[in-house]
């Protein structure tokens, strides 16, 4: 999950390139990228640890592990909801502009 993050953070770096946003636009791609990052490590954290209490099964265990991934999980979905609200501006903007015609002589 981590690395489907990693791509989604470059992926948003790149449309943001290519869209030229601005300095506003810039701040919660930015932002959206560090909570979701930030979250991940979180998430390994807590496992690590339950992992290095015990690796049998425990209810307490699993539900915080599950906790964990949840949190990453809804900083994924802000994260996402975010992203198309600051993209979406820019997008219909660059979905009105004019377009080369390559099949007009």
């Amino acid at each position: 999950s981590a690395w489907l993050h990693l791509g989604a953070a470059a992926l948003a770096i790149g449309l943001g390139l290519v869209l030229k946003i601005d300095l506003a636009a810039w701040r919660w791609i930015i932002l959206c990228i560090g909570l979701v990052i930030a979250a991940e490590i979180l998430n390994t954290a807590v496992e690590t640890t339950c992992n290095a209490i015990t690796t049998a099964p425990h209810p307490l265990i699993g539900r915080a592990k599950d906790m964990a991934a949840g949190a990453v999980l809804l900083c994924a979905l802000t994260a996402l909801i975010l992203g198309a609200l600051t993209f979406a501006p820019y997008l219909q903007e660059s979905a009105a502009a004019p377009q080369w015609d390559i099949c007009s002589g």
